[in-house]
């Protein structure tokens, strides 16, 4: 099916069509009609729509062009960077309607970018030093939005040394929040839970290097001040009682305070 389609389309995604007036007019002309047939087998690739509107946007037809890119934003045509880049389409950039084309294709790059879900840790993201209730400071701390917004990246420093990451994602299966740390010292803490009563909120387990298994639990409290206060607990006892795992403030480096 796929081969036969490309063939049809006569193009790859990743080809570059030639660019002279002539060759442009036979491909607009042409590459509509393969586009057209591809579709009455029932596949129509968005790449195939977007070559179509580069096509037309090099014959300077900009209503076509645009027509065509649209088609291929609403076929979920997700290349952003090929968009923004293509210089097949620099007649077409200051157009209200291109503007909205690359909108659609932004979303369908970037999806946790628009989806409110995806966004509930953000309070936590940037560069932070870190303090204990009594004011001494416990480390370093950098979350960064990685994978197009749909993951933070922890890059934890203590100040004795340590140091450990985290990823943090949203399971949208599980309409859960995911996060997985492993420290210097070989554990790990793989937990998951919810943004819910105003601060995120994970259980699961810290496991030691030597197998040990204990339940844990953390909560992440954004501040009206801007701080946000990070709670770490531990329970040997099977959750019967918990113990303070970590408590820490954290403080943003460009802020006064600390």
């Amino acid at each position: 099916m796929i081969a036969t389609v490309r063939a049809l389309l006569g193009i790859a995604h990743e080809e570059k069509l030639p660019r002279t007036h002539q060759t442009v007019r036979d491909w607009s002309v042409q590459g509509e009609d393969k586009r057209q047939r591809a579709e009455a087998i029932g596949f129509a690739p968005a790449s195939s729509r977007y070559n179509i509107a580069t096509c037309f946007a090099l014959e300077g037809d900009k209503k076509k062009a645009l027509d065509s890119l649209s088609k291929a934003a609403k076929a979920g045509f997700a290349g952003l960077k090929t968009l923004e880049t293509d210089e097949d389409l620099n007649s077409l950039r200051d157009h209200p309607r291109f503007k909205e084309i690359a909108k659609q294709v932004k979303r369908a790059a970037l999806p946790c970018e628009f989806d409110p879900r995806y966004q509930e840790f953000d309070f936590w993201v940037g560069d932070w030093d870190v303090f204990t209730p009594a004011g001494r400071k416990a480390g370093t701390n950098s979350i960064q939005k990685i994978a197009g917004g749909c993951a933070l990246l922890e890059n934890w420093t203590s100040v004795t040394g340590g140091s450990g990451k985290s990823l943090n994602f949203y399971d949208a299966s599980k309409r859960k929040w995911v996060q997985m740390w492993a420290d210097s010292s070989g554990e790990i803490i793989p937990t998951e839970g919810e943004f819910k009563d105003g601060a995120m909120r994970l259980q699961g387990q810290l496991i030691q290097r030597d197998g040990k298994k204990t339940l844990y639990r953390g909560t992440w409290t954004p501040l009206p001040d801007g701080r946000v206060h990070q709670f770490l607990e531990e329970s040997v006892d099977g959750g019967k009682t918990w113990n303070t795992w970590f408590d820490g403030f954290y403080q943003r480096r460009n802020s006064t305070g600390g």
